[in-house]
């Protein structure tokens, strides 16, 4: 009976037991099976969480890639604009120095600054991109998990042999919870989390240094203690004391949440920001810079072209209004000023057009009473424009940013590239910041000899040498993915030459030294320091010598080349030649006393004479008044065939009764490539083109192949051609020759170089602008540009040299004409006199009677010759017109 009762408590027990161990073991594989799909699903966050943070960084760097973008289109766009206003809109010739010194800085500075914004961008452009792309593909990767974490995360129904026989057959209620049943951390009660973070930037490694085969020990043998590679069971997370928890994950930590400015991906794109976050900031700056000069140079430009040129006063003065206006709103928009620094840098800025203003005024009215003020007011314009490159030297607020990065905080659109509000409390970057939390993850336990059956499942369920559950994590296991740490990054890691080496003299160990990349946050700021206060200082000497030449001290005129070496008449030569005799000064009054002609033309008879200046023309009549020898000069009326042009020489062609009304003057112009003619005796609207606009360069080249740096650079027009009453015009190059021009017969206003006088004689005379003229409609007279003689040229034979007169030394002597028996010679200088001499004797009509009936029969052949070219003319012209 009592062995009955013994068997079926024993086999009651049995039952009970294997009920237990069961209800055990079931409850073990739930719970390592719903470890699995956390660790899958804390894989598949971290992913999403890490991409998240990849794609704040390219937000980051892509603000800079538009701004960037942004700045290359609109710098560029200026930057061309500004070289077309060197070429093609530079003052008119003989505007005053001080203001075209003035246009030409404002526009130097203008492509200056254009031009380093354009390379700073550039390089913020270039620079922010390659560090992205080194951020994302080295230091911010996606966690990706290894074969070893997604094979650690699952488990082994057969490792539920491995917990202790209490845990196994544990009574639901009568034993108390899971939890409990596991042994109380022993020691010094740190936890393992601890540990590990209060020892940051080590691996630690809960195995046995000496030997890597304390992980296999700890599986195979859980009888023999090792209190190294024993974990606390206090830091386990689970029941069964085999799960360590996650709170260290970096990507899960929900404390780092609350501030992105701690996200250590956000910390990388700081310390890298450091080697462009300044060409970004100097872009900006550069551009306004450029900006404000070229405003101001448009100032200048339309001071120069629209009041000195064209003496429209109310006009220029509004333009230039409008521009310190403009000057104004970029000022207010762009920079950052206190109260006080607002009213010092508004007059600054607008201050050198607007006292510019009056003094082109006087010089344009020439009002002598008012000279003075010029040489008042230019000198402290210079001094104004020197001072706002300093005042913006100070304006600019340069700080530095604790990491090495100088930003310019006076410029409020350079507050746009700081989107956590770093430079306003002036933070350091990612090596200078002392997180609040450990990001540092647990280090990789060393891996076991290969061991059939001890993979990454197996060694996730570790007992230690007493028989303790080891608390563990995926990111343990050998084999095991990890990210790289901030703490293994440094400065070195950032700089510039771990693209490319900079080697200094060829020698590769100089790339290791820390002086061979200078602090690349501060260079953007040297460049600007260094351009702007260039541009001070040139204002300043500029304005120096402005001043002293304003007040006579000195004279920095440059004198051109007067005659080209190898083609002038040495002084004995000079002395050799005939003097022109019996000259007489008239007496000569022009509208004003700053009146410097660069052309003279005479009429038919002589009653009509044309000055050209490099602004307009002005005419004067000598046969109302020749007893009295007095030439009135007044101004013509506008044409708007010349108007705002710069003129070069100026002819005139008249009717038969060489009166005023039938009288044109035909004006070189466009650097000597295109002509036209206005009418003298009526309004502009009169105006009518003898000769209609043509590149008078390009088409003597087309017809003689002459090289294509010449260009025409005197004019002589004349209704008289080789003895027949046709109209003719001969100009005179820069390669020192004369071209014979014809107009196409049947009323064709299109002319066509038709011959080319080449000179005889060594001597041959550099052109200049007023220095030829036909005499008598047979000799083309040619003064020398020295003025010291002049050499007339037989039209008749091809070009022949006739003779050479010397005129008088007492004067310089700077453009010529001809009309009947006399010379007309108009000295150099601001409002000249005008000479005439008695043509000689030789170039008369009178004496050259005879020989014109001598050549009756030669003068049949040029007239046969002639009706062919016309004929060919003819033909060219409705080709022409047919294209």
């Amino acid at each position: 009976m009592a062995s009955c009762t013994a068997g079926v408590a024993a086999a009651a027990t049995a039952v009970a037991g294997g009920e237990l161990f069961d209800y055990n073991r079931e409850n073990y594989l739930y719970d390592r099976k719903m470890r699995l799909e956390t660790e899958y699903k804390i894989m598949d966050y971290r992913i999403k969480k890490v991409d998240l943070h990849r794609q704040d960084i390219s937000d980051i760097v892509a603000l800079t890639a538009v701004k960037m973008d942004t700045y290359l289109i609109v710098n560029a766009v200026q930057l061309g604009f500004v070289v077309m206003a060197f070429c093609e809109g530079r003052l008119a010739p003989g505007s005053p120095a001080w203001l075209v010194g003035a246009h030409t800085l404002c526009m130097a500075a203008s492509f200056s600054y254009y031009l380093m914004a354009v390379f700073f961008a550039m390089h913020a452009t270039v620079a922010s991109k390659s560090y992205e792309v080194r951020m994302l593909t080295q230091w911010v990767r996606l966690p990706i998990p290894s074969w070893a974490q997604l094979e650690g995360a699952r488990t082994y129904a057969s490792t539920f042999e491995k917990v202790e026989a209490r845990q196994m057959f544990r009574v639901p209620f009568a034993m108390g919870k899971q939890e409990e049943v596991l042994e109380a951390s022993k020691g010094s009660g740190k936890s393992g989390a601890s540990e590990f973070c209060n020892n940051a930037g080590e691996d630690k490694e809960p195995t046995d240094a000496k030997s890597d085969t304390v992980v296999k020990d700890d599986i195979a043998d859980s009888g023999k203690p090792n209190p190294k590679t024993a974990m606390p069971s206090g830091d386990a997370s689970d029941p069964w004391g085999l799960e360590r928890p996650g709170e260290h994950i970096y990507e899960l930590d929900g404390t780092l949440q609350t501030d992105p400015r701690k996200l250590k991906h956000i910390q990388l794109v700081r310390e890298a920001m450091t080697y462009w976050q300044a060409y970004d900031g100097f872009a900006r700056v550069t551009m306004s810079m450029g900006t404000n000069q070229l405003v101001q140079g448009l100032s200048y430009y339309v001071l120069g072209y629209v009041l000195a040129s064209n003496h429209a006063i109310v006009a220029s003065w509004l333009a230039v209004v409008l521009f310190s206006s403009i000057t104004w709103g970029i000022i207010r928009i762009d920079m950052s000023l206190t109260v006080l620094e607002y009213c010092v840098a508004v007059p600054l800025g607008i201050l050198g057009p607007l006292l510019t203003c009056p003094c082109v005024k006087i010089w344009a009215q020439d009002e002598l009473h008012d000279s003075a003020t010029i040489t008042v007011l230019m000198p402290i314009v210079y001094l104004v424009q020197s001072c706002w490159f300093l005042f913006i030297l100070y304006a600019v607020k340069v700080v530095d940013q604790n990491n090495g990065v100088i930003l310019p905080t006076g410029f409020r659109s350079v507050l746009y590239l700081d989107v956590f509000g770093w430079m306003q409390k002036n933070v350091t970057g990612a090596n200078g910041n002392k997180l609040s939390h450990c990001l540092q993850d647990y280090g990789v336990l060393s891996s076991p000899e290969e061991t059939n059956g001890t993979g990454p499942s197996i060694q996730s369920v570790r007992y230690d040498k007493h028989g303790r559950p080891v608390p563990m994590r995926v990111e343990q296991l050998p084999g095991a993915s990890r990210q790289q740490r901030m703490q293994d990054l440094t400065k070195a890691d950032f700089k510039t030459t771990t693209f490319v080496p900079c080697e200094r003299d060829e020698d590769p160990s100089m790339i290791t030294r820390d002086d061979v990349e200078p602090n690349a946050g501060g260079r953007p700021w040297r460049i600007f320091r260094g351009a702007t206060s260039m541009l001070a200082c040139l204002w300043f000497l500029s304005g120096l010598m402005i001043a002293s030449e304003l007040w006579g001290f000195t004279s920095f005129e440059l004198n051109p080349l007067l005659v080209q070496p190898g083609n002038h008449l040495d002084a004995s030569e000079t002395k050799k030649l005939e003097a022109l005799q019996s000259g007489k000064a008239l007496k000569t009054s022009w509208p004003h006393a700053n009146v410097k002609p660069v052309g003279l033309t005479c009429g038919g008879s002589g009653n009509t004479i044309v000055a050209s200046t490099q602004f307009g023309l002005y005419t004067a009549h000598l046969s109302d008044v020749s007893a009295k020898q007095h030439a009135h000069f007044k101004a013509a009326p506008m044409c708007e065939h010349i108007q705002g042009e710069a003129l070069q020489d100026v002819s005139l062609r008249c009717g038969p009764n060489g009166s005023t009304g039938a009288c044109h003057a035909v004006v070189l112009h466009k650097n000597g490539q295109r002509v036209a003619g206005c009418a003298l005796g009526g309004a502009s609207a009169n105006a009518t083109s003898v000769l209609p606009p043509t590149n008078i360069a390009e088409e003597f080249l087309r017809a003689k192949g002459a090289v294509r740096t010449e260009t025409a650079v005197a004019l002589a027009v004349t209704s008289e051609c080789e003895g027949k009453v046709r109209d003719c015009a001969y100009v005179g190059t820069s390669s020192e020759r004369i071209v014979e021009m014809k107009r196409a017969a049947g009323g064709s206003q299109e002319w066509f170089p038709t011959r080319l006088l080449q000179a005889t004689q060594s001597s041959w005379p550099t052109m200049s602008s007023g220095s030829i003229h036909v005499i008598n409609g047979r000799y083309l007279g040619v003064l020398s540009r020295d003025g010291d003689h002049i050499q007339v040229l037989d039209l008749h034979k091809d070009g022949a040299a006739v003779n050479s007169w010397q005129l008088p030394e007492h004067q310089h002597w700077g453009s010529m004409c001809a009309a009947g028996n006399s010379l007309y010679f108009l000295s150099k200088g601001a409002s000249p006199e005008v000479w005439r001499f008695p043509v000689p004797q030789q170039l008369r009509h009178d004496s050259t009677g005879d020989e014109q009936e001598a050549g009756t029969e030669a003068k049949d052949d040029a007239t046969s010759l002639l009706s062919q070219q016309d004929n060919v003319g003819t033909m060219r012209h409705k080709n022409r017109q047919a294209k």
